[in-house]
């Protein structure tokens, strides 16, 4: 698991809400029909005029959302897989103050002073011990 890797979770969470809501807003993004018919006034003259006429094809729009709802699914799917990774990595740290340094970094998205408030050390320390796991020397 690399820096990166783990810096990615939380924009793993961020995307899997906006595809969440892509779902949910699934059947408003179908594409409109528009058409245009000849037509005439209903008294005299009787000149003819252009009507545009627009709505939404019946037949595919039902098979368009499902498959457009499957699709963000799927990749909702392999987005939460890949966080489950990244969460599995941390929790399997066996130090716990560097876990619980990892956990406020990474799954909450503290930065290094709020995650001294949080576990009771200096941001200094914090800082320290992050730097010491990271470059493998505990």
């Amino acid at each position: 698991m690399t820096k990166k890797e783990l810096g990615q979770l939380k924009d793993l969470h961020k995307e899997i809400e906006i595809l969440q809501r892509q779902i949910t807003e699934a059947p408003f993004r179908t594409k409109k029909i528009f058409d245009t018919v000849k037509g005439s006034s209903l008294k005299l003259p009787y000149q003819e005029h252009i009507i545009r006429v627009s709505g939404i094809d019946l037949k595919d729009y039902e098979k368009k959302v499902e498959r457009l709802r499957r699709k963000l699914g799927r990749r909702i799917d392999e987005l939460m897989d890949r966080r489950d990774e990244i969460i599995d990595f941390i929790s399997a740290i066996p130090n716990v103050e560097i876990r619980m340094i990892l956990e406020c970094r990474y799954i909450d998205g503290m930065s290094f002073e709020q995650i001294g408030a949080e576990v009771g050390m200096s941001e200094r320390t914090v800082r320290r011990k992050f730097r010491k796991w990271w470059d493998g020397e505990m």
